[in-house]
């Protein structure tokens, strides 16, 4: 199973989702609800979640009005859930003159009890405004800090309305909540033209493009109620207006009950019928006599986290031994070694794709090197037979992106066994060893499953030997070039220690060839090696 971080998902089948419902209720002749996300942490599981859109009466959803179907076969459903997503708030409160006694006394009275009805994990800002518009609070979820600053405000001087709304939607902007509101309380217009050129402008443009919903109480005959409105209307939200300020706890309780309904999440979950490739999930929600026509498509990548996430996937292919290397990042180069190694940089890999387990021996390649055991590797051999063998079994030569990745893996090892050469692990310079020895015979396996990616011989890649960083896009694959020098990695059995290291790199003229030299091929993961992955890995 692949753990949480980055998803790829390759679904073969179209996911169809119909959302059929006989007894729910709405406020209006169409539903007001939208597919929100899919979640895929617990793949193979899905979550596919639906909340409002700033309905004003919540749906009656339950599990009963849902089917899910792929290619034309039901799911069942393995959970449905009603959730409050977390809300991060800015209070904007008027603290101008003409707030001074009855009117700022409520605004604290009812602020404080609406702080103290929300959840324990949402979050809350304060925006105070009059001649100047200052943020007094950070968001915290620290009640106890809200309440110390409602209790500070007091009332003086003009009011800066504009400045106001437009910062305090710029903090609710910086929430890393999946709710975001502001809720704005204010007797006024804009008054002494306090605020900078274009605030006003900026407050709804902001509203728009961060994905706030604003809702704004009004007190009295004199609050600009046309530019609140215009907040309210482009984000989503209400205005409630009251002429007396004894009215501010009523209008507190209509928009606590919207942001209710705006932080109310549907979440169904069913088990997907997915493989390991990536692909599009075509999802259709039908809503009474609404349809909803969606294309799921991940925009972040699973990846292995750590080498010891990932369990080695056999497999076999015209007669040759593969393992299966999942996707992932790692530090490609390294800081302490090699000048041609630096400088070191994280490099991602989003495919999943297959390296010989072994070096490719003289039996599986017709014929014997310099030394002729039929599970040696075979080496004098230059890149372009190397390149011609592995395309011969319908395989490639490795990147050395690829080949680097295979033998480090996304704990980054120096060595592929760990951060300390060994030579238990593998066959490098020692006195008593001069030759190469069959593939596999020392426990020096990476942590995709390859053999002797360290030391026995040192292994051609398709790369041409460019300077760092790596960049696969600038020409360095290129199978022209055929005087180009290519790069070798992993080292041999007459190199020293310092020398097999996984980053390690060396040039070599493609018409050379040399006894420390051999190669291992490379093979892009297909859908038609779905079936080779063990059931629990699908």
């Amino acid at each position: 199973m692949l753990p949480h971080s980055r998803s790829i998902l390759k679904l073969f089948s179209m996911l169809v989702v119909f959302i059929v419902l006989t007894n729910a209720v709405f406020a209006q002749d169409e539903p007001d609800i939208r597919v929100e996300l899919i979640r895929d942490e617990n793949y193979p599981n899905l979550e596919i979640v639906f909340s409002h859109d700033h309905a004003e009466t919540p749906i009656k959803l339950n599990g009963t009005d849902i089917l899910v179907r792929t290619d034309g076969q039901e799911i069942p459903i393995q959970s449905f859930e009603t959730q409050l997503a977390e809300l991060g708030v800015v209070f904007i409160f008027d603290s101008s003159e003409s707030m001074i006694g009855s009117p700022l006394d409520n605004v604290r009275q009812s602020s404080l009890r609406f702080v103290e009805s929300i959840l324990p994990n949402d979050e809350v800002a304060i925006v105070e405004f009059d001649t100047t518009a200052r943020q007094i609070l950070t968001f915290t979820t620290d009640i106890n800090e809200a309440r110390i600053a409602i209790n500070s405000m007091f009332a003086d001087g003009q009011t800066a309305l504009f400045d106001a709304a437009a910062g305090g939607i710029d903090v609710a902007a910086r929430s890393q909540k999946p709710r975001r509101a502001v809720i704005i309380v204010t007797d006024g217009n804009e008054f002494g033209n306090l605020s900078s050129p274009g605030a006003r402008r900026r407050a709804i443009d902001n509203a728009i493009l961060n994905n706030v919903t604003i809702y704004a109480i009004g007190i009295g005959q004199s609050v600009d109620e046309s530019f609140l409105r215009q907040l309210v209307d482009v984000s989503g939200g209400i205005y409630v207006g009251v002429s007396s300020p004894d009215d501010i706890s009523s209008a507190y309780d209509v928009i606590a009950q919207r942001i209710n309904i705006l932080r109310t999440r549907y979440v169904v979950t069913i088990e997907s019928q997915a493989t390991l490739l990536t692909s599009e999930i075509d999802i259709d929600v039908s809503i009474g006599n609404e349809t909803f026509f969606l294309t799921y498509s991940p925009d972040q990548e699973r990846l292995i986290a750590s080498n010891e996430d990932w369990t080695p996937v056999y497999a076999v292919f015209n007669g040759y031994p593969m393992v299966l290397v999942p996707p992932g990042c790692f530090e490609m180069g390294s800081l302490i070694t090699e000048r041609d190694e630096i400088p070191a940089v994280e490099r991602c890999i989003f495919d999943f794709f297959w390296m010989g387990q072994y070096e490719v021996t003289n039996a599986l390649f017709g014929s014997s090197g310099h030394f002729s055991g039929p599970n040696q590797p075979r080496e004098s051999i230059n890149w372009i037979e190397a390149r011609a063998f592995c395309e011969s079994i319908e395989m490639r030569l490795p990147s050395e992106m690829e080949w680097e990745y295979t033998a480090r893996g996304p704990s980054s090892w120096l060595y592929p066994w760990g951060g300390i050469p060994d030579p238990e692990r593998a066959i490098y310079y020692n006195l008593e060893q001069s030759t190469t020895i069959d593939v596999g015979q020392t426990p020096g396996f990476s942590w995709a499953g390859a053999a002797d990616m360290a030391g026995n011989v040192a292994e051609w890649t398709q790369s041409t030997y460019s300077p760092y960083p790596y960049n696969a896009e600038d020409g360095r694959e290129t199978q022209e070039l055929m005087q180009q020098a290519r790069v070798i990695r992993g080292g041999g059995y007459l190199n020293m220690a310092h020398e097999i290291h996984a980053s390690n790199r060396y040039a070599l003229a493609p018409t050379i060839a040399s006894t420390m030299v051999g190669f291992r091929c490379t093979r892009s993961f297909s859908q038609d090696d779905v079936d080779l992955i063990p059931e629990g890995l699908r």
